[in-house]
């Protein structure tokens, strides 16, 4: 082998091994899903219930002029999906929106006077118009926002549920509502089951399934077991928003509570996240966010995400000769979870063995050249040991026959060895090249 064969083998095999430990293979390579029922199960371990409390005081109008109120509460209920295993969870922008939740709490503080007797139905349905435009509604200090709570949980009854208990988010970020509505959360966990994203935005007409929890089932169920509902239609097409925000308008059903949760493939890929619903529309006219736009906002944000699932691969013929490949009975990885390890150190014994010939074999290339110089040089016959049927290379070169005539008695003595025609000094005894007694 040459050095320059070395040296390829050699920065092959580190390659290898970079590839095997590089910070990309934190995912394994999903599976394929074979059914409806196996992807909702799936995604149901990602999807999370989310409650949005707000608590703020509303400067309110008085025949005696603007008097603030006493605390008012708000609370909102939403959906959100696991993007990645140690707890980085995705919602809608509006869930978390400060102004939105203004509104709301600005209509909790007219409902209060209605039910205290202070106010009317009527005179509070008149008076919200103006009381959005021009109350104020802050925090306990002055000029102090309002105090915002969030807290996720799962269905303790979901397989593969990490927060059966209601935990406290932190709201990394967000974009409100006109600018793509989407908002992402922060809890503490470390084995949780993300969701992937598609890689592109779907087609007119691909099925799909919205993932939520509705506010309307939530509140004729038993709270402490209900579960996520998943609504199944498909793309209708993709829009743009008069903020110039692409959205891609769906056909499955949404409800309020459903909000940020995911819209996903038959694969389990997000699609989006659900946004909104047009009022007063008899129709499923209901609006996701874009899929591209969701990915390349996440990995802004520097989040490894989930690779996206593949559909089902057709079986191939056999052929004669082809290796075996995966199976959807494989699990989720292409190779056993020792396989890694198994050739990193095939890899390193590889390395070092290459390493090791090509430090001994100048030695050895030495060597043979030294005894080279010392012995008497002499033509090797076909035939010889170790040579085999070959004929040298100086008669495949010159046509000549070997040796060539006139060198059978060359001068100073010397004769050649009978049986591998090796020249042969004076006096010799031993032919130095196949140890025959020299005649």
């Amino acid at each position: 082998m040459s050095k320059r064969w070395r040296i390829g083998v050699l920065t092959l095999l580190l390659v290898v091994i970079a590839q095997l430990f590089a910070p990309t293979a934190a995912f394994a390579q999903p599976r394929a899903l074979s059914s409806p029922e196996e992807l909702n199960a799936m995604v149901e371990k990602s999807i999370v219930q989310i409650t949005i409390g707000w608590a703020g005081y509303v400067l309110y109008s008085t025949a005696e002029g603007y008097v603030w109120s006493d605390e008012v509460q708000y609370y909102g209920s939403c959906s959100g999906f696991l993007v990645t295993p140690t707890g980085h969870i995705v919602t809608a922008g509006h869930c978390v929106q400060p102004d939105r939740a203004r509104a709301h709490v600005i209509a909790a503080f007219l409902d209060q006077q209605v039910a205290e007797g202070l106010l009317t139905a009527a005179d509070a349905q008149a008076l919200l118009p103006d009381a959005l435009v021009n109350w104020k509604v802050e925090g306990p200090t002055d000029g102090a926002p309002m105090t915002r709570v969030i807290q996720v949980v799962q269905p303790g009854a979901v397989d593969g549920a990490v927060l059966e208990d209601p935990v406290a988010a932190q709201l990394v970020d967000f974009r409100p509502s006109a600018e793509g509505d989407v908002a992402l959360l922060k809890v503490e966990v470390t084995d949780a089951v993300p969701l992937p994203i598609a890689d592109d935005d779907p087609k007119s007409g691909t099925a799909l399934t919205a993932v939520g929890f509705p506010a309307s089932v939530d509140g004729v169920v038993d709270g402490t077991l209900v579960r996520a509902s998943f609504k199944t239609g498909t793309a209708s097409s993709a829009q743009v928003s008069p903020e110039g925000v692409p959205q891609i308008e769906v056909n499955a059903d949404l409800s309020g509570g459903m909000s940020g949760g995911p819209t996903v493939d038959a694969e389990g890929n997000v699609l989006g996240v659900n946004s909104f619903k047009i009022s007063g529309e008899e129709q499923a006219f209901n609006f996701i966010t874009d899929t591209t736009d969701l990915r390349d906002w996440l990995r802004a944000k520097g989040l490894q995400l989930a690779p996206p699932r593949s559909a089902p691969q057709t079986e191939p013929t056999a052929t004669v000769g082809a290796l075996p490949g995966p199976s959807a009975g494989d699990g989720d990885r292409w190779l056993p979870g020792w396989a890694p390890i198994v050739i990193a150190v095939g890899a390193f014994i590889g390395v070092a063995t290459i390493t090791g010939f090509a430090l001994i074999r100048p030695k050895r290339q030495r060597s043979e050249q030294a005894r080279a110089a010392a012995a008497p040089a002499g033509p090797h016959w076909p035939g010889h040991p170790g040579t085999g049927a070959w004929a040298p290379a100086h008669a495949a070169t010159t046509g000549q026959s070997w040796p060539p005539a006139g060198d059978r008695h060359p001068a100073g003595g010397r004769t050649h060895c009978t049986t591998c025609g090796a020249v042969l000094g004076p006096d010799v005894r031993f032919c130095g090249s196949c140890g025959t007694p020299a005649r």
